[in-house]
């Protein structure tokens, strides 16, 4: 069984699963990843597919959940949270991209504090804003929890 089950919250976008292999380094992990996109199956783009075969190839279990009707943010999460195995669980939307130590120092921060969440913030250069010649970076919130 992964210590950490990843889930990755997407619509539309199927091909931001393919950035993903990146964390690969963490060796006890799997990803779950709903499918809400009405139009086509994200399992059955070809990007997609090469990504669950190099995953699974490095024992990295992956799968996608067709997830229909969308019912709305809260309940989008709850589904993937349903789906979780694993001790912990980590939130990520489909347009992040970790550096290589995130999981690990986050696993290692949540067993050391013995708590229930650790949030997390992330330079995300689209939510970079500028006013009045400023520049203004927004955090992004990882959240790993105890499933």
């Amino acid at each position: 069984m992964a210590t950490v089950d990843i889930l990755i919250l997407t619509y539309n976008h199927p091909s931001a699963l393919a950035i993903y292999d990146r964390e690969s380094y963490f060796p006890n992990l799997s990803r779950l990843s709903p499918d809400q996109t009405e139009d086509f199956d994200a399992g059955s783009i070809a990007e997609v597919q090469s990504v669950l075969r190099v995953m699974r190839s490095h024992d990295h279990p992956i799968e996608i959940h067709k997830h229909l009707p969308r019912q709305g943010m809260a309940e989008h999460r709850q589904f993937l949270l349903d789906q979780v195995t694993a001790p912990y669980a980590l939130f990520l939307d489909d347009d992040l991209i970790l550096e290589s130590c995130v999981v690990q120092q986050t696993l290692t921060a949540i067993q050391e504090e013995s708590c229930g969440l650790i949030p997390s913030g992330v330079y995300h250069q689209e939510l970079e804003t500028t006013i009045h010649d400023r520049t203004i970076n927004a955090p992004v919130v990882l959240s790993l929890l105890p499933s």
